[in-house]
């Protein structure tokens, strides 16, 4: 049960992690686009 929670917490994490890692990777493409 405990294995299975920490499973799917690394998912979530990872998940939130390429979210964050893509927007900014628009905004920075946004902003020098601007610039």
């Amino acid at each position: 049960m405990l294995l299975s929670m920490c499973t799917a917490f690394y998912l979530a994490y990872m998940f939130v992690m390429q979210l964050v890692s893509l927007y900014l990777l628009v905004i920075c493409g946004h902003a020098t686009k601007i610039d």
